[in-house]
């Protein structure tokens, strides 16, 4: 596509500066070049490999400011049955409150009838999805999760296999 601009040159009117000026071509040209067009590119697919690049940093940044502390209604009653080396099983309830406290309470099922009952305070791990019930000896710490606390093991590791589900006590 060619344009043209044409531009009028006027000389001097009454009481207008005469000094010498310089010529302006009556008629300049444009050139407009045609646009590239890459077959090979995808905007999709390009706009796909700038997010997927970015993933993992804003994963990071979401897990630091999405936690189970402050995202999640953890405060609450929740039950279940643990596994037991010399019983059929250990009914646990355990509150926790908002100015971290709890109370836990256990039977254990097919030795004795009482109930064993502590309370104390809790505390979060910095990461802010586990707590640790302070006055417990270990394993004493919870993975908190939406509508669930699970038991963590003696290194503070969720409990993997075929048996992970009986570490769990749900949010009543």
């Amino acid at each position: 596509m060619i344009c043209c601009f044409f531009v009028a040159a006027c000389g001097p009117g009454p009481g207008e500066d005469t000094r010498e000026k310089r010529e302006i071509p009556d008629t300049v040209v444009i050139q407009e070049k045609e646009p590239v067009v890459d077959d090979e590119f995808d905007m999709a697919e390009a706009l796909k490999e700038y997010y997927k690049q970015q993933e993992p940093e804003w994963e990071e940044a979401f897990r630091r400011e999405h936690t189970s502390r402050n995202s999640l209604d953890y405060h609450g009653d929740y039950k279940g049955t643990l596994p037991c080396a010399d019983c059929e099983g250990i009914m646990t309830k355990i509150s926790l409150n908002l100015d971290y406290t709890f109370r836990m309470t256990r039977r254990y099922l097919g030795k004795d009838d009482r109930e064993y009952v502590i309370e104390g305070t809790f505390s979060w791990e910095e990461c802010g999805n586990i707590i640790r019930l302070n006055e417990l000896d270990k394993p004493n710490q919870y993975h908190v999760g939406e509508l669930a606390l699970f038991k963590l093991d003696m290194d503070g590791n969720r409990i993997i296999g075929d048996l992970a589900h009986k570490y769990t006590l749900v949010k009543q």
